[in-house]
């Protein structure tokens, strides 16, 4: 009558011939023991011979050898031949297995080292791609941006030499008509003259007020229009950022500061305003007062520096 060891047994042999081991060695376990406690040599061998088998087919040689030797000894008190061949044969296929699995896990540690070599050379060559391209754009962007900032400073000096041409402009155009005021001055004077001789050269005295009341009012009011007017030209923003400064600048304080925007110096502004030199030390003195400038600080350098 099969018992229960026996039929753990059954179950264990059928559950290794299908493959599944894990069961057939739960299985044999359990037979092995329930036969502990019975102690039937035959079932301890067969159980022994089974779990070796289970072992065998796991690739697990050191416990496949373990139950075949347990096995042999309980066969036989002595190792039968036939025992110590299968035995013998067992150990040396256990060995072969052995070694060929060392060899493959030496081929695929090879075969790994190897693919890290490729992936570090790849990553190196993208690395050494990006670090390329970086500079190549770097230097792109640095040319782009010599190129541009080139053509800004060929612009801005175009329009340096351009404004500097107006400014010359004006000066003379001011001057031009400073020396128109100054003919016509005299030439007022001179009728001027003739008037208050009148009898003697007998001119008409109507007609010699007419010219003379011409000529004065539209001396330097045409004068300051047209200075006006080309200054604004050049300097669109200077009286706006003059007025920030100080909004108290009485008229001709506004204009000795466009004299000074000119680069006029003393002699030349006193010429086109008709005052001396001295009046015009003064009305500088006057117009540092009104801009709060230090001591140290340059009127001329002050105003050239408004945009």
């Amino acid at each position: 009558m099969l018992g229960l060891e026996g039929a753990y047994t059954l179950l264990g042999t059928i559950y290794m011939q299908k493959g599944i081991l894990d069961s057939a060695k739960i299985n044999l376990m359990n037979a092995l023991a329930l036969d502990s406690i019975v102690q039937n040599p035959d079932m301890m061998a067969d159980i022994y011979q089974q779990l070796s088998k289970v072992y065998e087919k796991e690739g697990n040689p050191e416990e496949s050898i373990k139950y075949l030797k347990k096995y042999s000894s309980y066969k036989d008190s002595v190792f039968s031949p036939s025992n110590l061949n299968e035995l013998s044969e067992a150990i040396k296929s256990f060995e072969i297995e052995k070694k060929n699995k060392e060899i493959e896990l030496k081929d695929l540690e090879a075969k790994k080292r190897r693919n890290y070599i490729l992936i570090a050379l790849f990553l190196i060559v993208v690395c050494i791609t990006v670090i390329i391209f970086l500079i190549i754009r770097s230097k792109k962007i640095k040319k782009e941006q010599y190129e541009k900032l080139e053509f800004y400073k060929t612009k801005e000096s175009i329009l340096n030499q351009e404004l500097s041409l107006k400014s010359r402009e004006l000066v003379a155009s001011s001057l031009y008509l400073t020396r128109k005021d100054q003919v016509l001055e005299s030439v007022s004077k001179q009728l001027t003259s003739i008037q208050n001789n009148i009898e003697e050269i007998g001119v008409n005295d109507a007609q010699i007020k007419n010219v003379i009341r011409e000529l004065k009012p539209g001396m330097t009011r045409v004068t300051n229009k047209v200075f006006e007017k080309q200054f604004i030209e050049i300097h669109p923003q200077f009286y706006k950022k003059l007025n920030e400064r100080c909004d108290s600048l009485t008229p001709n304080e506004r204009k000795l500061c466009a004299f000074l925007k000119l680069n006029l110096s003393t002699k030349e502004i006193a010429e086109v305003t008709h005052q001396s030199a001295r009046a015009i030390e003064v009305a500088r003195h006057r117009l540092r007062k009104k801009l709060n400038l230090e001591r140290d600080e340059n009127l001329a350098t002050f105003i050239a520096r408004i945009n």
